[in-house]
């Protein structure tokens, strides 16, 4: 069973950590800065998670696990335009 934990830490960054099925690794800097809202993280199938977040330049920051590493974090700007959900 492979289980990842997302979180800020102390400087609003984005890290996270993760069970391999027999221990838990240690914390990681995903390096998207710092954040202004909470990350959201959503899998849509095997060996695919997706984490968003917008960053405090008001930009979307987009992280992704392909099964084996995280990859390239891409930034949409302007997101704090976006209407809130209610």
């Amino acid at each position: 069973m492979f289980c990842q934990i997302f979180a800020v830490d102390t400087s609003t960054g984005l890290v996270h950590i993760y069970w391999d099925g027999t221990k838990w690794s240690e914390w990681e800097d995903l390096g998207v800065g710092s954040l202004y809202e909470t990350p959201c993280a959503i899998s849509w199938g095997e060996n695919r998670l997706d984490v968003f977040a917008v960053n405090s330049q008001g930009s979307l920051s987009h992280v992704y696990w392909d099964g084996s590493q995280c990859r390239y974090i891409f930034y949409i700007p302007s997101c704090r335009t976006i209407p809130r959900l209610q």
